[in-house]
């Protein structure tokens, strides 16, 4: 339990940290929909991220115990934890996208 709120914490952090150089250039930080905005954008990329990471390794563990037994499925794994990756990806995507309602 410890070592997911670590994670958990980093991935705020780092996200925060990303995209602290957008809201700079946007404007005041004290503005409420700036504010607003850094939030939505912390919140649609880290929450992504975690759900892709926790899917990943739920998919992640199955696969290897499905390769290990069939190594015909290597593929369909693989499938598989495309799709929960690309769910990190439409956060980011989404995060990328929001600052452009700011105007």
């Amino acid at each position: 339990m410890k070592n997911k709120s670590k994670i958990i914490v980093i991935t705020v952090l780092a996200v925060l940290l990303t995209f602290s150089p957008v809201i700079a250039q946007e404007g005041d930080i004290t503005d409420s929909r700036t504010m607003g905005l850094a939030i939505g954008m912390g919140l649609a990329a880290g929450l992504a991220a975690i759900g892709a990471g926790i899917g990943i390794g739920h998919i992640g563990a199955a696969s290897i115990g499905a390769i290990a037994e069939k190594p015909e499925m290597k593929v369909w794994c693989f499938i598989f934890i495309a799709i929960a990756e690309g769910i990190a990806l439409y956060g980011i995507v989404i995060a990328f996208i929001l600052p452009t309602f700011l105007k």
